[in-house]
């Protein structure tokens, strides 16, 4: 492996057509957020984390599924809610335009689905795992306090049919804090992803986003250290769980985490990216290939994305 064969430069990639998504502190917390890692009470059935100042809890854990394909669903209906959803919105506002109805073909056209039992799947077992999970976070910008649960339940059936709608109510105190969030820009091909063959990629681009919506206008905004980039992949291995099971850093992190890299391109979100050191110099060839664990999670990822909108 050497820092040259990284350095992929690709004109021939898919077109990337963006959109805005409204997102915050706890939509990101959610996005990184691991269900196994959760500190777990049997007795209570509720399992619980706190990160980056947002507490997050999940009633009945046990019979939930809380996966890649989830988190997928509530980005696209946090999509839908920042298309119909006023900034800084009343109660009345609030109240209107917080129910969510995702068309079950269209879901399929922007995830890239063939099969609509999977479809259906996916979109039920979500909204059972969203109920379920609840947000406590101080908002120091606007002093106050959000406590809040994702979605309220709503009972139905499914529509079977291929063009059916399923509908999704953000609880009012969830769309309350969500309509003061600010958006930033997507490419929706992340939506398309294929989490199978690339199950760290689609929350990898989530992290550049972030970071590039952050700090836009700075000249760090395309750069990234490896060592943030994995606070966003709950599903990457941690160093501790690597070096108590067979000592693999480079098969089970380090080389997934270049074929996300990769899949980034292949998928237009990003048109190149390259290792660098943590001044931004160049790193040789050979120093790559030998580079332990320690030294590489202090390297940067510089990257660049894909037909990203002009910001002022």
């Amino acid at each position: 492996m050497t820092n040259k064969a990284l350095q992929i430069d690709s004109t021939e990639h898919k077109e990337s057509r963006y959109d805005k998504i409204l997102q915050d502190i706890t939509t990101n917390t959610l996005a990184k957020l691991s269900l196994k890692r959760m500190k777990r009470s049997e007795i209570m059935n509720i399992a619980s984390t706190t990160m980056d100042g947002v507490e997050i809890d999940i009633k009945n854990f046990d019979t939930i599924t809380l996966n890649a394909q989830t988190k997928r669903v509530l980005d696209v209906l946090v999509l839908k809610l920042t298309s119909q959803m006023p900034y800084n919105a009343t109660a009345e506002e609030v109240d209107k335009n917080r129910l969510v109805n995702i068309n079950i073909k269209e879901f399929m056209e922007l995830c890239g689905l063939k099969d609509i039992k999977e479809a259906r799947k996916q979109l039920k077992e979500t909204k059972k795992a969203l109920f379920e999970v609840h947000i406590h976070y101080e908002n120091e910008r606007l002093k106050k306090r959000v406590d809040a649960r994702l979605i309220d339940a709503v009972e139905e059936d499914f529509d079977t049919k291929r063009d059916g709608n399923v509908s999704f109510y953000f609880t009012m105190n969830m769309a309350r804090h969500l309509s003061r969030a600010y958006p930033m820009h997507i490419s929706l091909n992340m939506f398309k992803i294929d989490m199978r063959r690339y199950p760290h990629a689609r929350n990898m681009s989530r992290a550049f986003y972030v970071h590039h919506n952050m700090n836009k206008n700075k000249k760090n905004s395309n750069r990234m250290s490896i060592e943030n980039i994995l606070k966003w992949l709950p599903d990457m291995p941690t160093h501790e769980e690597v070096l108590s099971d067979g000592r693999q850093i480079r098969q089970r992190v380090i080389e997934p985490f270049e074929r996300s890299l990769n899949s980034l391109i292949e998928y237009g979100i990003i048109t190149r990216w390259i290792y660098l050191n943590s001044d931004g110099s160049n790193i040789p060839d050979d120093q790559i290939a030998v580079i332990k664990y320690e030294d590489w999670i202090g390297l940067l990822i510089e990257f660049e994305l894909k037909d990203y909108p002009l910001q002022i």
